[in-house]
């Protein structure tokens, strides 16, 4: 319901996003219908983001016409004072990838401000000025220099601030806090006690918290320890929904992933699953293709794993391409493929929402009972499979299947499914406004 209340006061909120379109990024995605919704229940939204170089394959058209937008360039550091930080920043960026660039990397992390390597020329009395009155300030991102960001606007317009983890910071897990300084040694001691200490700065600073997944939210709450932290998926919008008429490699049954792997995720387990599909249909090798787009930047241990593995021909990896083309590939999918992150806790991919939303049926490889596992079964658009045995079965059959003409369509819960669009999610962070 659209509060005509704050309609006709027209209650200002001010987004701070790293990223945000046409900058077709991952981080642009949330603020950008936060941003949305929130101007369709009647608030003035304004966005302070980065001016950031777009390559033309990250360019994301959206409608931006009902948004104030303020881009600031990155701070320069080294055009500023000559002193040790600066000294420091011009160390790193002229040393990249010597033994002498890590021990640096070290040293600035202890002494420079967070994000040191991508600042924004962040101004807040300027920006108070130029923005007029704010009701509300939202601060979202990997957490680090937007929360400082949110907290320094605070200051000087008397907002009330909401922290938006979209990423867990690396030091609000108290097992990931622990692990680091076991393996990393003696020097990430400081370097986690000085992130811990302006995490909790900011936490405190706050007037509320909102997360991407409750393992996030239950950390932040153990910091704070207090309620007010509520978890706010990223969602599915129908506007983004794929284009089902497109189609591209036809002749293949295509099992698709769109986006970067990361070290955490299994993909071993996966080939070895490939390898037990081939042994039992060895002709599959012609008619079965696993698309990785947007992977070839991943780390280059992952694609040589695939690359030197004995079906390395199933495999089809690009780099990142056009939003439309990739939604291409998405329409074009018989099986969406989506891999857990092993032993880490409440990473939710931002494209497992797309993926319930597109009607195609999603494979998770996963080791792990974490959230992305819980939105699979109670949506009912998936399959879990923890072994290769099983991970092999569920492609062979629902090859099977697709060979014999019969749909691979679920039972979707169409309920649990409504829950995760981002009108929806927007909806309770509407909610959690209105009660701050």
């Amino acid at each position: 319901m659209i509060n005509t209340k704050r309609r006709f006061k027209k209650t200002h909120i001010v987004i701070i996003a790293q990223k945000f379109p046409p900058h077709s990024g991952v981080g642009g995605r949330r603020p950008y219908f936060f941003s949305k919704y929130l101007s369709e229940l009647g608030y003035k939204v304004s966005v302070i983001t980065g001016n950031y170089p777009i390559k033309e394959n990250m360019i994301w058209e959206a409608d931006l016409s009902f948004l104030k937008i303020i881009k600031l360039d990155s701070e320069t550091l080294t055009a500023k004072k000559k002193d040790f930080k600066n000294f420091l920043y011009y160390f790193l960026e002229n040393s990249r990838y010597s033994i002498l660039n890590r021990i640096a990397w070290k040293i600035g992390e202890l002494f420079l401000p967070l994000d040191f390597n991508d600042r924004l020329d962040f101004n807040e009395y300027k920006l108070s000025e130029s923005l007029g009155k704010i009701d509300y300030i939202i601060a979202s991102g990997a957490p680090w220099s937007m929360f400082e960001y949110g907290t320094r606007l605070k200051s000087v317009s008397n907002a009330k601030l909401i922290l938006d983890y979209r990423d867990p910071w690396c030091a609000v897990n108290k097992d990931v806090y622990l692990e680091s300084l076991n393996n990393k040694g003696f020097g990430s001691f400081f370097i986690k006690k000085k992130q811990l200490s302006l995490e909790r700065k900011y936490l405190e600073l706050s007037s509320a918290v909102t997360t991407v997944s409750s393992s996030i939210s239950l950390n932040c709450k153990k910091i704070l320890d207090r309620n007010n932290v509520h978890t706010i998926y990223n969602g599915f919008d129908q506007l983004e929904k794929t284009n089902n008429n497109i189609n591209i490699l036809n002749n293949y049954f295509n099992i698709t992933y769109i986006g970067q792997l990361r070290k955490e995720q299994n993909i071993g387990l996966l080939i070895e699953a490939l390898r037990e599909v081939l042994i039992r249909r060895p002709e599959l090798e012609t008619k079965i293709k696993i698309n990785l787009i947007g992977s070839l930047i991943s780390p280059s241990s992952l694609i040589k794993l695939i690359t030197k593995s004995s079906i390395k021909s199933i495999f089809n990896i690009t780099n990142f391409i056009p939003k439309k083309e990739a939604l291409s590939f998405l329409s074009s999918a018989q099986l969406l493929l989506q891999l857990s992150y092993k032993n880490k806790k409440g990473i939710v991919s931002s494209k497992i929402f797309q993926y319930i939303n597109s009607g195609k049926p999603i494979l998770l490889v996963s080791n792990n009972e974490d959230i992305m596992e819980k939105i699979i079964r109670e949506t009912n658009t998936g399959e879990i499979c923890k072994t290769p045995e099983k991970i092999a079965d569920f492609i062979l059959n629902s090859f099977t299947k697709w060979e014999n003409n019969q749909t691979l369509e679920r039972k979707v819960n169409k309920e649990k499914l409504a829950f995760y669009s981002f009108k929806n999610q927007v909806d309770q962070l509407d909610k959690i406004i209105s009660d701050l």
